[in-house]
């Protein structure tokens, strides 16, 4: 009987909604600044959504007029997380619109820092294109290419010195993104993190 019970919990249970759905759920209704339970805007997520259909979502919120400034409980707006995800086509729709591509999270971090992080170069070289900031300081006094090196990301730090970032600075314990450079091979662009755990990076 305690079987039969869990397992009727389990089909009871509904299944979470996915990053596409909450975007997409808001388009009908126009309330495109309504914060979900996630704390995240319909903007966010549609951020996070790979491929066509995560330019199509973004493209129909901005057309929609929806806010592109909000912040998360991080302080994250939504270029922060196409920059986390690497979204460069989302970084390039954000740009169009003059959405804030500099602003810095709880802990200072502009989209710029959590492209490096992560490895994802081809969102830094748009965020440069956009004329971004790529170079400032988080609260530890470490630029984008600091966390670049840090993470064994070369390819994210060769974007940087590509873009004219200066990779001599040091951050606030002295060191320079020479000192901090991972001994193993450059990092592979992570897999998107899911977006419960988005905040976490």
């Amino acid at each position: 009987m305690q079987t039969t019970h869990l397992l009727a919990l389990g089909r009871s249970r509904k299944r979470p909604m996915r990053t596409e759905d909450m975007a997409k759920q808001a388009l009908p209704t126009g309330d495109l600044g309504r914060m979900p339970v996630d704390g995240l805007t319909p903007a966010h997520h549609a951020c996070m959504c790979p491929g066509h259909k995560g330019a199509q979502l973004l493209a129909h919120l901005i057309q929609g007029g929806a806010p592109l400034g909000e912040r998360d409980a991080c302080g994250r707006t939504p270029a922060h997380y196409a920059a986390l995800q690497g979204r460069a086509s989302a970084i390039e729709a954000l740009a169009r619109v003059r959405a804030p591509l500099g602003e810095r999270d709880t802990r200072g971090r502009t989209p710029a820092h959590l492209a490096a992080l992560h490895g994802r170069a081809a969102t830094l070289e748009e965020l440069a294109r956009t004329g971004a900031p790529l170079g400032e300081r988080d609260v530890s006094g470490c630029t984008p290419a600091h966390l670049a090196a840090s993470a064994g990301c070369a390819q994210a730090l060769e974007a940087l010195a590509a873009s004219g970032v200066a990779l001599g600075e040091r951050d606030g314990y002295g060191c320079t993104p020479a000192h901090q450079r991972h001994p193993s091979p450059p990092c592979r662009p992570s897999s998107p993190p899911r977006s419960t755990r988005a905040h976490t990076h």
